[in-house]
C-alpha cells in the first residue's frame, strides 16, 4: 500500500515540474534582434576592406605565378632541345671515336709509342667522355628543374584559385551584410521625426526664424530636455547619438540632409550650402568625420549628444548624456551655412 501511495506522489511530483517548467519557458522573454548602429556598419565596412585587400594580393600572387609559368611554359622547349643536341652531340663523338678508323679511340689509344704514353691517351679519353658527361647531364637537370618548377607553380595557381573563390565567397556574404546595415541605417534616418515630436520642438519648426537660428533652437532644446538621452541603438528618438542628433534637428529646420552619421554628414553639408571655415562660430557645426560632431554656439561652448553613461533606458538619466556646455575639444571640421 505505502509504494503505491509513493508512486502516486512521484507521479504527482512530475506532472509538477513539468507544469513549472513549461511556465518558465513560456514566459522567458524573447529579445528582438538589435537595430544595427553606424559602429556596426563601420565594423562591416573594415571587415570587406580587409576581405577586399586579401583578394588583391591573392589575385596579385595568381597574376604573378601566370606570369612565372608563361616564362616556364616557353621555356621548355629550349630545354628540351638543348637536352636533346647534348645528348646527341655525345652519341656522334662516341660513334666517330670507336669506328672512324685512325681517329678511333682504339687506335688513338694503342698507337701509343710508350706504356705511359698509352696511360695518357686513355686519361684524354676519359676527360673527353666525363666532359660529354656533365654536358648531357647539366642539360638534362636544367630541363627537369624546369618541369619541376612548372609542376609546383601549376599547383600553387590551384591553391590560389581556391583560396580567391573562398574569400570571394566572403566578400559576397560581407557586402550582402553591409548593404542590409545600410538599408536599416537609412530607413530609420528616414523616419527620423516620426516618433511624437516635442511641443517646443514643433513650435521652434513652425516659426519664421531663419533655418541657422531654428536648428539652433532645436539642438538647445533636445539637448535640456531629459526625455532625450543618448543611444546608438535607437538613435532616431526620442533617443539621439551624436549625429543623429544633429541630422534630425537640421531636418527639422528645414535642411534637406540626407546623412546617417559622422561619415557622410560632412558630403551632405555640402550639398545643401554648408562650406569650410577655419574657426567655429555660432551656429556652425563642428564635425570630425571619424568619431564625434556637435553644435557651435560660439564663445568656446556647444551643444551635444556624448554617451549613455553606463544607462540604456531611454531618456537622460544622468543629465549628462546630452547637454549645453563648454566645447571640450578641437574638430578637424567646422561648417558655416553659407545660404540664406
Amino acid at each position: 500500500m505505502n509504494f503505491i501511495l509513493e508512486l502516486k506522489e512521484c507521479e504527482r511530483l512530475k506532472r509538477l515540474i513539468t507544469f513549472i517548467l513549461s511556465a518558465a519557458i513560456i514566459c522567458t522573454p524573447i529579445s528582438a534582434l538589435a537595430a544595427p548602429t553606424q559602429q556596426d556598419v563601420e565594423q562591416s565596412k573594415q571587415e570587406l576592406a580587409q576581405t577586399t585587400q586579401k583578394l588583391k594580393d591573392i589575385q596579385s600572387q595568381i597574376d604573378k605565378a601566370n606570369e612565372e609559368l608563361t616564362i616556364n611554359q616557353s621555356l621548355l622547349p629550349q630545354r628540351e632541345a638543348e637536352y636533346k643536341a647534348a645528348k646527341k652531340l655525345m652519341g656522334k663523338r662516341v660513334r666517330a671515336m670507336y669506328m672512324m678508323g685512325q681517329t678511333s679511340a682504339l687506335e688513338y689509344i694503342f698507337s701509343a709509342k710508350s706504356f705511359s704514353q698509352m696511360l695518357s691517351n686513355l686519361a684524354s679519353i676519359r676527360y673527353v667522355y666525363a666532359s660529354d658527361n656533365q654536358i648531357v647531364e647539366k642539360a638534362d637537370t636544367a630541363k627537369k628543374e624546369l618541369e619541376e618548377s612548372t609542376q609546383s607553380i601549376q599547383e600553387n595557381q590551384k591553391k590560389l584559385q581556391q583560396q580567391k573563390e573562398e574569400i570571394t565567397k566572403l566578400q559576397q556574404t560581407q557586402q550582402g551584410k553591409l548593404a542590409e546595415q545600410l538599408a536599416k541605417l537609412s530607413s530609420q534616418a528616414g523616419s527620423a521625426g516620426s516618433f511624437s515630436v516635442p511641443a517646443d520642438v514643433s513650435s521652434i519648426a513652425a516659426s519664421n526664424s531663419p533655418k541657422v537660428e531654428k536648428f539652433i533652437q532645436i539642438m538647445v532644446a533636445l539637448c535640456n530636455d531629459n526625455s532625450h538621452g543618448y543611444s546608438q541603438a535607437n538613435r532616431w528618438g526620442p533617443d539621439f547619438d551624436c549625429s543623429s542628433s544633429i541630422i534630425y534637428s537640421l531636418r527639422m529646420a528645414g535642411f534637406p540632409i540626407n546623412a546617417n552619421s559622422t561619415h557622410d554628414l560632412g558630403a551632405a553639408l555640402r550639398a545643401n550650402g554648408w562650406v569650410l571655415v577655419s574657426s567655429p562660430s555660432r551656429g556652425d557645426i563642428e564635425l570630425d568625420p571619424s568619431s564625434h560632431v556637435e553644435l557651435s554656439l560660439g564663445g568656446n561652448s556647444s551643444a551635444g549628444f556624448h554617451s549613455n553613461r553606463g544607462h540604456p533606458e531611454t531618456g537622460d538619466q544622468t543629465g549628462t548624456e546630452a547637454s549645453v556646455g563648454t566645447n571640450w575639444r578641437s574638430y578637424p571640421q567646422y561648417w558655416h551655412y553659407a545660404g540664406q
